[in-house]
């Protein structure tokens, strides 16, 4: 994988994960909460790759 690559698979990541906790967590949510959107922005993110390699 080319540096290139890694980077913008990270960006798209980081994006997604910051959208998700903006629109779908408020400030007074607990750990758990933000933990399970990173974690849906991560699957995401492979979704997407995935798809763009197909």
């Amino acid at each position: 994988m080319t540096k290139v690559r890694l980077i913008q698979m990270m960006t798209i990541l980081c994006s997604g994960a910051m959208v998700l906790q903006t629109g779908a967590c408020d400030p007074l949510n607990t750990l758990n909460d933000y933990v399970q959107t990173v974690l849906l922005g991560i699957t995401a993110a492979g979704a997407i790759a995935i798809l763009q390699n197909i």
